[in-house]
């Protein structure tokens, strides 16, 4: 609401040539306004000729339903399509329905080394314990670079990376849990709650919403160094002494950056098959979410193929 009243001053600003002074004032606050809600890109006019700061708007098109349009309905439990852009909801099936998400939680435990750590700085493994599947294989005493386990973490799903990371980080899992519900106040998660940086289903309590991953991940695809992980399908990581060797995987089946690009996986008992998947088509991007799906994949990708042929931009 408050990103929209700024607009409207600015429209009035430019169509009448008031109020000069806030012009800059007024497009800086918008083009600062959280992203997620509103993506208006104000940029200085390049044809001005007058020595004044004149601004123009950039809005982004809006999907519109095509002559195609069909209803759709899928198994999972939970589930939302939204433009990656502007975020307008293109498909929903109970889109606030706090659910667990299991390895989807790697998405804030990558936010949460981001942005309070370089990529370059050397972890030291330690407080490392017998974790169940999906692990790199780093062990206690490895010396490895942040951008190496964020890798693990985000194409491999590596618990051990997440533990390895938060410890190192935050002193302990506890501490680093912390900072990742902080990071969730931040973006206005409302419905999300987070217990441990891997996913598991132990302890009880962490859990969140499509409605609510939906603003997480478009948030984590604004950096650049994470939309670049979750695209890699494969990526060898290295200790620093370059002795010890990682091949790492993607878990993302449908990952192919010609229709999919991005972005996790999630898969325990309690959650079933999750899945967020970054795709794109004639230069438009869409994010689709599917939690307790009996197919992730699957379903996945029938809500991508849906959604092409059911919109328009």
């Amino acid at each position: 609401m408050v990103a929209k009243i700024a607009l409207i001053i600015l429209i009035v600003v430019e169509q009448f040539s008031i109020f000069s002074s806030i012009r800059p004032k007024v497009a800086d606050f918008l083009k600062n306004y959280n992203f997620y809600k509103e993506e208006i890109v104000v940029v200085q006019n390049p044809e001005s000729q007058s020595s004044k700061n004149e601004f123009i708007l950039e809005i982004p098109s809006l999907p519109q339903k095509s002559p195609h349009y069909t209803e759709m309905s899928i198994q999972a439990n939970s589930s939302l399509v939204v433009d990656k852009k502007i975020g307008n909801i293109l498909f929903s099936k109970n889109e606030n329905q706090p659910l667990k998400i299991a390895s989807l939680t790697k998405i804030m435990t990558a936010i949460v080394v981001l942005k309070n750590s370089s990529l370059d700085q050397v972890v030291t493994v330690s407080g490392l314990y017998p974790l169940p599947e999906d692990n790199m294989g780093i062990t206690n005493g490895e010396q490895i670079k942040v951008e190496d386990l964020l890798h693990g973490l985000l194409i491999g799903s590596a618990n051990d990376a997440a533990v390895a990371l938060a410890i190192w980080l935050a002193g302990s899992v506890e501490g680093f849990v912390e900072m990742m519900n902080n990071e969730a106040k931040n973006l206005d998660l409302d419905n999300t709650n987070f217990t441990n940086p891997t996913g598991f289903d132990y302890p009880d309590g962490g859990y969140s919403t499509v409605h609510d991953l939906a603003k997480l991940v478009r948030f984590a695809l604004n950096n650049e160094k994470f939309r670049e992980i979750v695209g890699k399908q494969f990526y060898i990581a290295e200790s620093v002494d370059k002795n010890i060797i990682h091949s790492i995987s993607t878990t993302n089946w449908l990952l192919d950056n010609q229709l999919v690009f991005g972005v996790k996986t999630g898969k325990t008992a309690g959650a079933g098959e999750c899945l967020i998947a970054l795709a794109k088509s004639n230069k438009n991007e869409i994010i689709a979410i599917v939690l307790k799906s009996p197919d992730r994949f699957g379903e996945t990708r029938k809500l991508i193929n849906w959604t092409f042929n059911s919109y328009q931009w």
